[in-house]
Protein backbone atom coordinates (compact mmCIF):
# COMPACT_ATOMS: atom_id res chain seq x y z
CA UNK A 1 0.00 0.00 0.00
CA UNK A 2 1.65 3.46 -1.01
CA UNK A 3 2.07 6.04 1.72
CA UNK A 4 0.10 9.09 1.33
CA UNK A 5 2.96 12.27 1.59
CA UNK A 6 2.69 15.18 4.06
CA UNK A 7 1.51 17.34 1.23
CA UNK A 8 -0.70 15.21 0.17
CA UNK A 9 -2.11 14.68 3.79
CA UNK A 10 -2.51 18.81 3.86
CA UNK A 11 -4.35 18.80 0.42
CA UNK A 12 -6.82 16.87 1.26
CA UNK A 13 -7.22 18.47 5.04
CA UNK A 14 -7.91 21.73 3.13
CA UNK A 15 -10.29 20.15 0.30
CA UNK A 16 -11.93 18.20 3.00
CA UNK A 17 -12.87 21.78 4.98
CA UNK A 18 -13.70 23.56 1.92
CA UNK A 19 -11.49 26.57 2.12
CA UNK A 20 -9.15 28.39 -0.08
CA UNK A 21 -5.84 28.91 0.61
CA UNK A 22 -6.09 32.03 1.39
CA UNK A 23 -8.69 31.45 4.58
CA UNK A 24 -6.48 28.93 5.56
CA UNK A 25 -3.09 31.11 5.06
CA UNK A 26 -4.97 34.08 7.31
CA UNK A 27 -6.22 31.45 9.86
CA UNK A 28 -2.37 30.29 10.48
CA UNK A 29 -0.49 33.72 10.22
CA UNK A 30 1.15 32.24 6.74
CA UNK A 31 1.35 33.82 3.34
CA UNK A 32 -1.00 31.78 0.78
CA UNK A 33 2.28 30.65 -1.63
CA UNK A 34 3.16 29.06 2.17
CA UNK A 35 0.47 27.41 1.81
CA UNK A 36 0.66 25.95 -1.80
CA UNK A 37 4.35 25.11 -1.12
CA UNK A 38 3.38 22.81 1.87
CA UNK A 39 0.92 21.25 -0.15
CA UNK A 40 3.06 20.49 -3.25
CA UNK A 41 5.80 19.37 -1.45
CA UNK A 42 8.44 22.27 -1.72
CA UNK A 43 9.17 22.86 2.12
CA UNK A 44 7.65 21.85 5.48
CA UNK A 45 5.87 24.15 7.84
CA UNK A 46 7.66 24.93 10.74
CA UNK A 47 6.48 23.40 14.47
CA UNK A 48 4.44 26.02 15.28
CA UNK A 49 2.93 26.41 12.17
CA UNK A 50 2.31 22.51 12.15
CA UNK A 51 0.50 23.25 15.05
CA UNK A 52 -1.81 26.25 13.71
CA UNK A 53 -2.51 23.78 10.46
CA UNK A 54 -3.75 21.09 12.78
CA UNK A 55 -5.94 23.03 14.91
CA UNK A 56 -7.29 24.89 12.09
CA UNK A 57 -8.10 21.53 10.30
CA UNK A 58 -9.61 19.90 13.69
CA UNK A 59 -6.79 17.53 12.59
CA UNK A 60 -3.97 15.98 15.19
CA UNK A 61 -0.37 16.58 14.51
CA UNK A 62 0.58 13.22 14.09
CA UNK A 63 -2.53 12.45 12.13
CA UNK A 64 -1.55 15.59 9.44
CA UNK A 65 2.21 14.89 9.68
CA UNK A 66 3.56 11.53 10.52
Amino acid sequence: MKEISVADRLRNARQKKGCPAKTTADACGITENAVYMYENGYRVPRDEIKKKLAEFYGISIPELFF
